[in-house]
């Protein structure tokens, strides 16, 4: 039985490269989960000089090279703080350092706003009301409805080898971020930068695996020239197996990008008693099985993750002591830890 086949909410604002409209239907034999967000989100297609107005305190990448810098001692620095007992927040002290490596992105290809109407011009950021946005639209003849939106830039992305490629990888990336939404949760995780790491990541992996075998050769050299928290979406991959059940490994993202909307769940005690568990029997068993799949037991595969990175550097009287401490923010502490797992895989050294 063929798909249903889902038609978006275009609208061309002041691009001067079209998009063939083949493009639109390709994409939507792509999808599966995301085929909600491609049929309600409206999309609109501007021009280069448009989306370098649609300022944003998250249009940033990070330095490599600074992080590499970063990277050098940060688990000793983390470790040593754990071990002489510090009201330490490793999650506030990883923001503050990947912070230091943050730079402006010289070049945006598209972006998803929660309401298109606060979105403001001429490098001012985000305005907090609808009016003020309103007035500042107006200088440039520019306003958008209430509501979420995807913001594509046809003339920067076409002129790319491979450019009906990359336009679909920047559109399904989007509506990744389109099916996350703006949940409390998120919205906060995001605002930090190792919650920006872990999301635009899985944004990339996801977006990998809706394309064919044959085609993620071009896919992969397309993200890879991406910035370090998007070219980091081979972590990901690593997770979810070898490449040749597809349905079986989207399922899995699926669940963790799920499991990210939602933010951490309320069974922290169980993770608590079955990390002590977990090192008194069977500990190669669950090993295998954190890689493998999603655990059997209380929480969710991306908490289950957080706590593995945390069981990377800290032995399990360590991690005990910390979880006695932090309680459920514990995960948290573990989700940065995870962004610089995430980033490891594309910084050398």
């Amino acid at each position: 039985m063929p798909r249903r086949q889902t038609f978006p909410s275009v609208h061309a604002v002041d691009n001067t490269v079209p998009v063939p409209p083949k493009l639109w239907k390709q994409v939507s034999q792509r999808l599966t989960f995301l085929q909600h967000p491609f049929g309600t989100v409206p999309i609109y297609l501007v021009s280069p000089d448009t989306i370098d107005r649609l300022s944003s305190p998250d249009h940033w990448e990070l330095d490599p090279g600074c992080l590499r810098r970063v990277f050098a001692d940060l688990r000793d620095r983390v470790r040593q703080a754990v071990q002489k007992k510090e009201d330490v927040d490793i999650g506030r002290f990883i923001d503050g350092l990947l912070k230091e490596c943050q730079r402006r992105r010289p070049v945006l290809l598209g972006c998803y706003v929660a309401d298109a109407s606060t979105v403001g011009f001429g490098g001012s950021g985000a305005f907090h009301t609808v009016e003020q946005a309103a007035e500042a639209a107006l200088k440039v003849r520019l306003s958008f409805p209430r509501g979420p939106a995807i913001f594509l830039c046809p003339d920067r992305i076409f002129p790319y080898p491979n450019g009906h490629l990359v336009f679909q990888i920047v559109l399904i990336h989007e509506l990744v971020h389109a099916y996350q939404g703006t949940t409390f949760w998120a919205r906060g995780a995001y605002s930090k930068t190792w919650g920006r790491v872990i999301e635009e990541s899985l944004a990339n992996a996801v977006t990998f695996w809706h394309f064919q075998a044959q085609e993620r050769p071009a896919v992969a050299a397309f993200m890879t020239s991406q910035p370090a928290e998007y070219a980091a979406y081979v972590y990901w991959l690593g997770l979810t197996g070898d490449g040749r059940d597809r349905r079986a490994e989207t399922r899995l993202l699926k669940e963790v990008l799920m499991a990210w909307r939602e933010g951490p769940s309320e069974t922290w005690p169980l993770l608590r008693l079955d990390w002590y568990w977990r090192h008194s029997f069977l500990s190669r068993w669950f090993e295998w099985l954190e890689v493998a799949g999603p655990p059997i037991y209380g929480g969710t595969p991306l908490e289950w993750v957080a706590m593995r990175e945390l069981g990377r550097i800290l032995n399990p009287g360590e991690m005990r002591d910390l979880i006695d401490r932090r309680q459920d923010r514990v995960i948290e502490d573990g989700l940065a830890l995870l962004a610089v797992r995430i980033l490891a895989e594309v910084i050398p050294g």
